[in-house]
């Protein structure tokens, strides 16, 4: 009886020990179930309840932060005037123009320039803040 009960539980656990990375994997439509995060060609991005997104972006081993100019003001962010400014600002809040935002999204995502420019137009014409810091090596 109890070689009955000591090979039941041991079969229950190793069945459990062997689903659990199964189970790990998570769902595939996790961007369904849970809005806020984004499944992007470039990286994963999360979107907070306070509007900060987040994006990990692969690749380069940055980790970025940005927030749309029609939510807030940061008074303390950097006017970025042309894209080669990012990369000496590490870590601290720049603010993009319209313009430069779309300079930003075609060099660093691949996005045409003009595709870039019309979006940014047309749903964020009061430009963005940006802030990234890199993690990797």
């Amino acid at each position: 009886m109890n070689r009955q009960i000591l090979a039941i539980t041991v079969a229950t656990m190793a069945v459990a020990i062997l689903a659990t990375p199964v189970l790990a994997l998570g769902p595939g439509n996790a961007a369904v179930n849970n809005p806020n995060v984004s499944l992007l060609p470039f990286g994963v991005g999360l979107a907070n309840p306070n509007d900060i997104h987040h994006a990990w972006i692969y690749g380069i081993d940055k980790y970025v932060m940005y927030k749309y100019a029609s939510d807030f003001q940061i008074n303390n962010a950097y006017a970025v005037t042309d894209i080669s400014e990012v990369a000496e600002n590490e870590n601290k809040w720049l603010f993009f123009s319209v313009e430069v935002a779309a300079q930003w999204m075609s060099y660093t995502l691949g996005v045409p320039y003009p595709a870039a420019l019309t979006y940014m137009q047309a749903n964020h014409p009061e430009g963005m803040y940006y802030k990234e810091v890199f993690v990797g090596k």
